[in-house]
């Protein structure tokens, strides 16, 4: 959760930044923004921090040394010493210049600010923000003439509708700072410059990225493993997955032997989910722990996506929610067709 109720909006300054390979340039602004007036602040304040929810964090990562990752440096140099704030984001627009050499990346407005006493899951601390806006819009303008009302138009940025962020916070340096980063605007290949080749940035391996991560492979699981091609019947899957939610929504901490013991409950299956698991950390990338304490926020969240449906031709959908035994699956000889029974007491 981020809080910005007592935060101030203490530097900001704007570049403009092309594409290399297009030879578009790079406009290095020889001045910071001045004087902005309490509404521009908030206005800038919803602007920059709206889009970030506050409960999927990463950190900034390198190779061989998290500090010769650039923009970890350019960051800690400022929360050093804030008058390195003007060349710092001068060489921060440079680096996301040499970044932009896809040619689908758009020119746009770099935004870099100093924010002061921002309040990150309760703790106060001063936060980087840098921004890309690429897409303008358009807007009606109405002026007062002599005679009436005129309509015109005019070309400019959506405060509500922000590209590209990162928002870097003044804990946890070591670590590599507390980052939350979002791209609303690229879902090809081109997406990549911005959190891995600009930022370099890496899930921060905590509760929020391990609940997601389990959850994600669970899920997984049940579509390429747990599945008709392998002789499971659809209601063995639904119930599966309806197991693996309600897991994650009443417990607090996770332990991956209780988890096998009451949701995969099978040697086999158990054995299956293993190799699975193993498998999907290896081309993803990513370590999950066999304990963690549990977020409920993405427990909730994905859980809503853990489908208790059966649909049937275009005429029926079966939820099931409960106990397996209650439902039995079969073949009419004499219409051709398949079936469910399903038992029950009270009918509402």
């Amino acid at each position: 959760m981020i809080e910005i109720s007592e935060s101030t909006l203490d530097r900001l300054i704007v570049h403009r930044v092309g594409n290399r390979v297009s030879d578009m340039t790079l406009v290095i602004s020889q001045r910071e923004i001045q004087n902005f007036d309490e509404m521009l602040s908030g206005m800038l304040m919803h602007f920059f921090f709206t889009p970030f929810k506050g409960d999927s964090f990463f950190n900034f990562t390198h190779p061989t040394d998290v500090t010769l990752n650039e923009i970890y440096t350019y960051c800690g140099r400022i929360f050093d010493d804030v008058t390195q704030f003007f060349p710092m984001s001068e060489a921060i627009a440079k680096h996301l210049y040499e970044m932009s050499d896809h040619p689908n990346i758009k020119e746009g407005e770099l935004y870099v600010a100093l924010v002061k006493d921002v309040v990150i899951e309760g703790e106060v601390c001063d936060a980087i923000g840098i921004f890309k806006s690429e897409n303008k819009e358009i807007f009606l303008k109405v002026n007062q003439g002599a005679e009436g009302l005129d309509l015109g138009s005019e070309s400019g940025i959506n405060i509500n509708k922000l590209d590209k962020g990162c928002l870097i916070f003044n804990t946890e340096r070591e670590a590599g700072y507390k980052v939350c980063a979002i791209d609303n605007t690229n879902r090809n290949s081109e997406a990549v410059y911005w959190k891995e080749a600009f930022l370099r940035v890496k899930p921060r391996e905590d509760s929020y990225y391990q609940t997601r991560g389990y959850m994600e492979v669970c899920k997984g699981f049940v579509r390429e493993v747990f599945n008709t091609e392998n002789e499971v019947d659809r209601a063995d899957q639904v119930v599966m997955l309806n197991k693996t939610a309600e897991f994650f929504k009443k417990n607090e901490v996770f332990e991956e032997t209780v988890f096998e013991e009451e949701v995969m409950q099978q040697p086999e299956i158990i054995e299956a989910f293993r190799e699975y698991k193993d498998k999907y950390q290896t081309v993803n990338q990513v370590a999950l722990k066999e304990e963690f304490t549990i977020s409920s926020d993405v427990a909730k969240k994905m859980g809503k996506h853990f489908k208790s449906i059966i649909k049937l031709d275009k005429n029926f959908h079966i939820y099931i929610h409960g106990d397996r035994e209650l439902v039995d699956k079969g073949y009419d000889d004499e219409k051709g067709m398949k079936f469910y029974k399903l038992f029950y007491n009270d009918e509402a």
